[in-house]
């Protein structure tokens, strides 16, 4: 592949670079839907054990939902502007730490502060890794790489269903299951830190809210393929979440 560089040269990514950015970014997508599935896993142990009743159960899903929601745009513009590495592994601590969190809740209340957390940490995630990843490979490759990268969060969702489930099974306590998926986020969150990144292009003296920034915003919008892929996936996530979850 050679060397990828942006256009102020200030870094260099190599072949093997680019790999092992894709290789941790798709494992932290693993981890994301992982983290917000295994509540599904043991939702009815946990349940009994802290004696919520089904409307509670909807409430803390819905703070997950919510965080998610809330800070999606927000978090995707702050990892544009400010560093992508940087916001992916503060993101990744903080989803997992949420999971991790779960695990030692006791009260209602807290499940819906922990939850909120993981929406929160998983928020712009996604938009994230594909950004990061656009500019590490070339585009006749980028389809490729992000079908790779689209594979974690879809094997995450499974493992965190299956494995949280095992996992409460073997041990006989829910609590484990958010324990096991919580290390390994943290771990994957501080590799982010150190992959190599770009830095965003700016012109001399252009803040991070400008006419022209929000102008490219909107001309997006005159792209029908754009607007209408983003209509589809809208209304799909709020079917998913509101008949499959």
């Amino acid at each position: 592949m050679g060397m990828v560089t942006d256009t102020s040269n200030k870094y260099q990514v190599s072949r093997a670079q680019a790999i092992y950015i894709l290789v941790v970014l798709t494992v932290l997508f693993f981890l994301n839907y992982a983290d917000r599935y295994v509540l599904a896993a043991v939702l009815q142990p946990m349940k009994i054990a802290l004696g919520l009743n089904d409307t509670e159960v909807g409430l803390v899903q819905s703070a997950f939902n919510v965080g998610v929601g809330l800070l999606s745009i927000p978090m995707s513009f702050v990892i544009e502007r400010w560093s992508r590495r940087k916001t992916i592994g503060l993101l990744a601590i903080i989803w997992s730490i949420g999971t991790l969190a779960t695990g030692f809740c006791t009260k209602f209340i807290q499940l819906i502060f922990t939850r909120a957390a993981v929406g929160i940490g998983e928020a712009g995630y996604a938009t994230g890794g594909a950004s990061w990843l656009s500019v590490v490979f070339p585009k006749e490759r980028r389809g490729r790489v992000l079908g790779i990268y689209g594979i974690g969060p879809a094997l995450g969702a499974v493992a965190g269903l299956i494995l949280g489930g095992l996992i409460a099974t073997k041990t006989g306590d829910w609590r484990m299951a958010f324990y096991y998926f919580a290390i390994p986020g943290v771990i994957f969150g501080i590799l982010a830190f150190f992959l190599k990144d770009y830095a965003t292009v700016k012109d001399k003296g252009e803040t991070a809210l400008n006419k022209k920034y929000l102008g490219d915003w909107i001309r997006l919008f005159k792209i029908k393929a754009f607007t209408f892929t983003l209509l589809g996936q809208m209304f799909f996530q709020l079917y998913y979440f509101t008949f499959l979850d």
